[in-house]
């Protein structure tokens, strides 16, 4: 007989203590992790990239949370998965004041029977009056086009000739323009937050129940992400994007995952990761401490898993 049993097992420990030494393991809410971690059962584990998530959980009704539309003082972003011949992958996502990101709009033209200003034109459309504070694309964008025509004095690129058409359309009355600029793609910052951010609408269950209070009574919020069902294919990526698999079936369990992710399912995902590893991409306010209120300062500090943002107003 074998018995296996770990720290956590213990039933003298108290439900918060359990569940503080159960977040110092990395699992990412994945079982199989956890049994790896926390006994050293080891099995061939998904390669999903974003085990945790769920369309019962994060595949939100856009009519039923948003009936009116995603509100206008929010901070908005979009950001743009570009390639010269596969379609692109465009999202909206909109950040709360208490930290819940909102992916609401996608858009995936095709760049063989759509030409920059008819996608832009479709961009704009779709950004309705919303103003949006950051614009993020694919640096592959930038590089500069050959020349069309003999005449032509300069080439450009296909992200100036994006903004410069946003610019002619917003003159026109139809949408608020934009100045999009690369991303950044060596970081692995954004994919780490959208882990993070997908495992806390986990624990939250549902948006706006994030507000959380710790052990010294004060407030915070969990940063979290909801993908309305206006973006189904935002959806089918975060469920399908995986680590690319090893030729040889056996080798599954023989050999550790490769850590290289598939192209395929990768475009959304991609373009919202460019936008979570923004420092801009951050709410105002979202935590005033009531005990401060004769102060009149701002400041900011994170606590691990949790971003704090302060404002303290004066008397």
């Amino acid at each position: 007989a074998v018995f296996q049993a770990a720290t956590a097992d213990n039933p003298t420990l108290d439900p918060k203590t359990i569940e503080r030494i159960m977040t110092d393991l990395d699992t990412d809410g994945d079982p199989d992790k956890l049994l790896i971690r926390r006994y050293g059962v080891f099995k061939a584990v998904s390669t999903t990239i974003f085990r945790v998530f769920s369309y019962a959980t994060h595949y939100l009704d856009a009519e039923k949370w948003f009936p009116n539309d995603v509100p206008d003082n929010w901070l908005h972003a979009r950001s743009i998965d570009y390639h010269p011949v596969v379609p692109w992958a465009m999202i909206h996502i909109s950040l709360s004041d208490t930290n819940e990101a909102f992916v609401w709009w996608e858009g995936n033209p095709d760049p063989m029977r759509l030409v920059t200003d008819e996608i832009a034109m479709n961009l704009a459309k779709a950004s309705k009056d919303y103003r949006f504070r950051i614009d993020r694309i694919d640096p592959l964008a930038n590089q500069k086009q050959p020349k069309r025509t003999r005449d032509e004095a300069k080439t450009t690129s296909v992200t100036e000739d994006l903004n410069d058409q946003l610019r002619k359309l917003k003159v026109r009355g139809i949408g608020t323009g934009g100045a999009f600029i690369g991303f950044d793609t060596k970081s692995t910052r954004g994919r780490e937050q959208a882990k993070l951010r997908l495992k806390n609408s986990v624990e939250c269950g549902e948006p706006f129940n994030n507000k959380r209070q710790d052990e010294l009574g004060e407030v915070y919020y969990l940063p979290t992400l909801w993908v309305l069902n206006t973006c189904p294919q935002v959806a089918k990526s975060f469920k399908n994007w995986r680590l690319e698999d090893h030729s040889d079936s056996g080798a599954l369990v023989t050999k550790d995952a490769k850590e290289t992710p598939q192209q395929k399912w990768s475009h959304h995902c991609v373009a919202i990761e460019g936008i979570l590893k923004e420092d801009a991409f951050r709410p105002v306010v979202v935590w005033e401490r009531p005990d401060d209120r004769n102060k009149s300062s701002y400041f900011s500090h994170g606590r691990g898993d949790r971003e704090v943002h302060v404002r303290v107003r004066p008397v």
